[in-house]
């Protein structure tokens, strides 16, 4: 069944029908990670910042921070403004990183709505 995108679905594609944006969203998805590894990688390695030292910072437990960047965890909006504001992101910027991962996930897995008929 070819549908053509409203500009709801994860591609990125906003609408426009447009596969090769798709396509090139795409590409860019299996390099999705889960949000802990980014701030594992990009922002306490680099910058040498403990997970003590982060978690004292954002007051909140060392083990949510811990949970977090080894992946036991998911990051939830308060945790996006907390990051946000630690290291002068948007909160958008922490939870987008999960969304991307929940859909990637949720795309390997596909055993609970690849049967689902559409409507239209």
């Amino acid at each position: 069944m070819n549908v053509k995108c409203l500009g709801q679905c994860c591609s990125g594609c906003s609408g426009s029908g447009d596969k090769n944006k798709t396509k090139e969203k795409r590409n860019i998805n299996k390099k999705t990670v889960h949000p802990g590894r980014v701030l594992k990688e990009q922002y306490l390695k680099p910058f040498k910042i403990t997970v003590n030292q982060l978690a004292k910072r954002i007051k909140v437990p060392v083990n949510e921070v811990e949970d977090l960047i080894n992946q036991k965890i998911k990051l939830d909006c308060e945790m996006a403004f907390r990051l946000g504001r630690v290291f002068n992101k948007i909160p958008m910027f922490w939870l987008g990183l999960q969304m991307d991962y929940d859909i990637l996930i949720a795309k390997k897995e596909k055993t609970y709505w690849e049967d689902i008929e559409p409507f239209v």
